[in-house]
């Protein structure tokens, strides 16, 4: 008896469970009516949660005291809503569209990752943030990603014959800002990927040291490819043509089911470079048979290129993998002309990324990666230099490394997130071999470790933020990371060519603690008006290559100096964003303050012991910038948008006051104009760069190259889809329509006195399919 009631008892209780909970089921398609797979689909306030399949059908078990179901998937736009009947269907509206559709307002909800490391509405960041999605790149028709960075409010781009790098916020950018790709740390290299492989580029503003370490000094750019799977066009083939026998080929081979997904991007890129004659590029042409090459001289084949790019991105579950090869070859213009087909550099990249992402629950967030990178760079430089023929310059550069980070994201309650994580970055390998014999120096056939065989260098950190919400309308941000470089070795085989080489041993101390704090404040006035005022500090630690030469420096000069120490950076900040006119009009301001301290730079010293001087480095340079940036959306018609901005900014050099500090603009203006039709979508870019001096010598008491003119960049793209309604697309863009001479500064190289010169006009034509 006792059995059979508590059989009854067990059933009735099994039965109320059964009706305490419903299934619901249905299909999810995009605007086309295309399936949609790999959904999320996740019961609101709670763990449960399933995908859709291949065909865009789910199925889900929803408790009765829940009725809303939340649908998304990457840039799609999110859907919640309420269950109604065990049937529910849902239609997401794809990327491209959604972003042309949104309005102004709706804009500043996109989701962006870079600033916190998880998903952020824009008006929540405590960060002047940028979004260029996929569709403003096919819109505008960018041709590489320096191009697309370039059109970003406070920043310029900057080229060489050597290499290019990024202006920002009145300083170039070097090792001052980030670059990731798909949250990896390209440790300063630009322009590695090619534009078509881009979904989006997020590029967060101001220091953001705390989240990243050392470099993050004027702010963060993280360039994301692996995001394919709200498309459900993944696969893309294309190939360009361009003006000066510019050419490139792309493919991209995707796949996302439930638990898994892989994208493959490759291109293959070459060019003859510009042609140039050499008397354009110095003040007295008739120095150039000194110099070793003919007055009529062109660089005609001493500027070509070659890049080979590949990169796999695939997930499993909660684990990720992301693999990054390139190899660069091209041609260029070093300290001298050079002979016969030029100098050659060839540079190869390797990076790896394996990973570990998992919603632990609705509160609880675990990401743990190891980040692996190689790099070389290889030079052979032939000149014909003052009648010496055959006078070469060779050297090889070697760096390899291991990054390991665990971040900790964790919702303490509704008001309160937490994120915490910790932080090292091992060099394994800095060498450089050099073999300069015309310049009779101790570089001739030499090696040279950064970090001594036996040793590593090592930098370690621990970092917190938190987040407050104490009023609906208010978030109140505070971080803090702690940071410090270890002590490592150095060590340099030296020979000139006799039979007694000596060695050169030394070590480097360590950096103190740094303690880097950031806070935020960010108010929303009835969703219209959004306040942001931030305060952040960040820390750059010279690099092993400059730790090296202070060592040396101080070797060579028997001076007893103090060790070189991070330099430092205090930012304090004010934005403002607003809508108007039913969201048709968003203005934004933000007005900026940068305290640039402990620069790192050389000076000239007196060993009295001597008679004689010595240049060494040393943590004396401070500079102040003040800036405002100010940028108008406007939405005036259906299908068109236009944004226009301009920054003006002024940077003072502490110790030279009276002297404008080279290499950085005081204004720069910036517009964007886009129609869209159907299938049609026409761009036009505009960009202006303000007149730029080059660096003041300290030595001789004068810039080490003329300034620069102003110049207004001006761009047009046309952009056809679906040709014949097929899935062939038609991209015909046009750069520097005004064709006018853009130069950059240069340094002291005779032959470059007047600057580099950068692109004439030129014409791009891309053809391409998606499937």
């Amino acid at each position: 008896m006792k059995v059979s009631v508590l059989f009854l008892v067990t059933y009735m209780l099994f039965c109320t469970a059964i009706n305490a909970q419903q299934t619901v089921s249905g299909r999810i398609i995009n605007d086309n009516e295309n399936a949609l797979s790999n959904v999320i689909i996740r019961v609101k306030g709670t763990d449960f949660k399933t995908f859709s399949n291949q065909d865009g059908t789910y199925s889900i078990i929803v408790p009765s005291r829940n009725n809303i179901l939340r649908f998304s998937l990457d840039t799609y736009t999110s859907q919640e809503v309420k269950i109604s009947g065990k049937r529910l269907d849902i239609t997401l509206v794809n990327d491209r569209e959604y972003l042309f559709d949104l309005s102004l307002d709706e804009l500043l909800n996109i989701k962006v990752t870079t600033a916190g490391k998880i998903e952020q509405s824009i008006s929540d960041i405590p960060s002047s943030v940028v979004v260029i999605t996929r569709a403003d790149i096919e819109t505008m028709g960018y041709k590489n990603v320096m191009e697309a960075l370039g059109s970003i409010p406070g920043l310029f781009p900057y080229k060489s014959y050597l290499d290019q790098t990024l202006g920002v916020r009145g300083f170039l950018g070097g090792t001052n800002i980030i670059l990731l790709v798909n949250n990896v740390n390209q440790h300063g290299v630009y322009n590695i990927v090619p534009i078509e492989a881009i979904d989006r580029i997020e590029v967060v503003r101001g220091p953001k040291s705390v989240m990243y370490g050392t470099g993050a000094f004027l702010g963060v750019i993280n360039i994301i490819t692996n995001k394919t799977c709200n498309d459900e066009r993944l696969n893309i083939i294309s190939s360009s043509a361009e003006s000066i026998s510019t050419y490139d080929v792309f493919g991209r081979f995707a796949e996302c089911k439930e638990n898994m997904s892989i994208a493959v991007n490759a291109s293959y890129y070459t060019t003859e470079g510009l042609n140039i004659p050499y008397n354009e590029l110095i003040e007295d042409p008739s120095r150039l048979p000194i110099l070793g090459v003919p007055e009529d001289m062109t660089t005609e084949n001493q500027l070509e290129r070659e890049k080979i790019y590949f990169n796999l991105s695939t997930t499993f579950n909660n684990f990720y993998f992301d693999l990054t090869f390139l190899e660069d070859y091209y041609d260029i213009i070093y300290f001298f002309p050079s002979i016969d087909d030029g100098s050659n550099v060839k540079k190869a990249y390797n990076y790896l990324t394996a990973g570990y992402r998992n919603d632990i629950n609705e509160k609880l967030t675990l990401d743990f990666k190891l980040d692996y990178f190689k790099r070389l760079r290889s030079y052979d430089f032939n000149f014909n230099l003052f009648g010496v023929d055959n006078a070469y310059f060779s050297e090889e550069y070697k760096e390899s490394g291991i990054v390991a980070e665990f971040d900790v994201f964790y919702k303490i309650s509704p008001k309160i997130n937490l994120t915490t994580g910790l932080y090292s970055r091992i060099e394994l390998e800095g060498t450089d071999k050099a073999d300069i014999p015309f310049w009779g120096s101790y570089l001739t056939n030499s090696d040279l470790y950064f970090v001594a065989k036996d040793d590593n260098a090592y930098t370690n950190a621990i970092f917190s933020k938190i987040q407050i919400n104490p009023f609906k309308n208010l978030i109140f941000y505070a971080g803090i990371r702690l940071e410090q470089m270890m002590p490592f070795n150095v060590h340099h085989d030296i020979s000139q060519g006799t039979d007694a080489p000596y060695f050169f041993d030394d070590k480097y101390e360590g950096s103190d603690l740094s303690i880097i704090p950031s806070f935020a404040l960010i108010y929303s006035l009835k969703e219209h008006h959004i306040f942001k005022l931030l305060y952040g500090e960040a820390v750059c630690n010279p690099t092993i290559q400059t730790l090296y030469s202070d060592l040396w420096a101080k070797y060579s000069s028997g001076l007893e100096r103090e060790h070189l120490m991070p330099e430092k950076l205090k930012t304090i900040e004010f934005n403002y964003i607003t809508t108007l006119y039913d969201s048709k009009l968003s203005p934004s301001i933000s007005v900026y303050r940068n305290y640039f301290t402990d620069m790192i730079l050389k000076a000239q010293v007196f060993n009295e012991s001597e008679d004689k001087y010595y240049w060494l480095f040393s943590n004396y340079g401070k500079m102040i910038t003040t800036g405002v940036e100010f940028t108008l959306f406007t939405e005036p018609i259906d299908n068109f948008k236009a944004e226009l901005s301009y920054t003006r900014q002024n940077t003072i050099d502490e110790l030279n006051k009276e002297i404008a500090v080279g290499n950085s603009p005081k204004s720069l203006a910036y517009m964007k104009l886009s129609y869209s039709l159907k299938d049609v979508t026409i761009g036009i870019t505009g960009n202006y760069v303000d007149k730029m001096d080059a660096i003041w010598s300290i030595t001789n008491n004068e810039r080490i190259a003329n300034s620069v003119s102003s110049y207004y960049k001006l761009g047009a793209n046309l952009r056809v889809m679906d040709i014949l309604n097929s899935k062939f697309f038609l991209n015909f863009h046009v750069s520097n329509i005004l064709d006018q001479e853009i130069r950059y500064t240069s340094n002291s190289n005779e032959f470059s006195q007047l600057g580099y010169i950068g692109e004439a006009r030129s014409y791009r034509i891309t053809a391409g399919y998606k499937f």
